[in-house]
């Protein structure tokens, strides 16, 4: 059952990092009307910060759920944990 949060947080967590990251990447690309969403305090920038947030407390429920022996897939949810902290160090070696 706890797994199971953790991987919907995780899931959360990395769509808001792959949300953001195709925003800084694709900057130019993306039409004007869409990038107001993602200026300073705008609803794009509030919701994938508010998913990235989420993500990163799933990481506490994956530490819980290796401390109380819960190992299913453990290898692939560690992949998610790594996969969310190298995309938000892409993201803040972005400077954004």
């Amino acid at each position: 059952m706890w797994y199971k949060i953790e991987v919907a947080g995780l899931t959360l967590g990395l769509s808001g990092v792959g949300i953001l990251l195709t925003v800084i990447f694709f900057w130019e690309r993306i039409p004007d009307e869409i990038r107001q969403y993602f200026y300073g305090g705008e609803p794009g920038v509030f919701i994938t910060g508010v998913l990235v947030v989420v993500g990163l407390f799933s990481i506490l429920l994956f530490i819980a759920n290796l401390i109380f022996k819960r190992f299913y897939l453990w290898w692939l949810r560690l992949f998610g944990v790594i996969a969310l902290f190298l995309g938000i160090l892409v993201i803040g070696a972005s400077g954004i």
